[in-house]
């Protein structure tokens, strides 16, 4: 018996669909480039890649990159199966820095993750390797939701940054 043809969602915006969640619309341009990436990447023999213009055969099984709201609606749209997967907000706090950091028993020091800011003002108050420290939101992609600061003092820019990437 061959076995079951595959029908892949590459959602490489992922990460800004778990930080936004059901309001997450990518930019036509944002689009464009990540259906290039997805075409130029190899996938097993006989599988598909779930695009809109692209016709799925009957029977895929459903892969998907990041199992996401809009990536399973993908799968199911083209009638491809969809697999079972954990409830989003555990798909989201896999994704989040915070869980490597919380993984690595202080392996990746200096790192701090925190909700407070705080919390933050003090830690970036020390002294860095660099004399600069980067301020990452939990969940990002291409090096969006990141502040460069230098070590020391917070400047009031970047206290605003601060609170609002907390509120997110």
């Amino acid at each position: 018996m061959a076995p079951p043809r595959l029908a892949f969602v590459l959602n490489l915006d992922a990460e800004h669909e778990l930080a936004a969640g059901a309001r997450w619309t990518a930019p036509r341009s944002l689009l464009m480039r990540l259906d290039a990436i997805a075409r130029s990447m190899p996938l097993p023999d006989g599988a598909v890649l779930v695009r809109p213009d692209a016709a799925v055969p009957p029977g895929c099984e459903g892969r998907v990159w990041c199992p996401t709201l809009r990536s399973l609606a993908a799968l199911e749209r083209v009638g491809a199966s969809v697999p079972d997967v954990p409830p989003l907000d555990v798909i989201a706090r896999v994704n989040e820095r915070a869980f490597a950091a919380d993984l690595s028993a202080g392996e990746l020091e200096p790192v701090l993750a925190s909700s407070s800011l705080d919390a933050i003002a003090d830690f970036v108050a020390r002294s860095s390797p660099t004399g600069r420290w980067r301020l990452k939101r939990g969940l990002g992609a291409s090096g969006r939701g990141q502040r460069a600061v230098a070590a020391g003092q917070l400047t009031d820019a970047d206290r605003g940054w601060l609170a609002r990437s907390l509120r997110l």
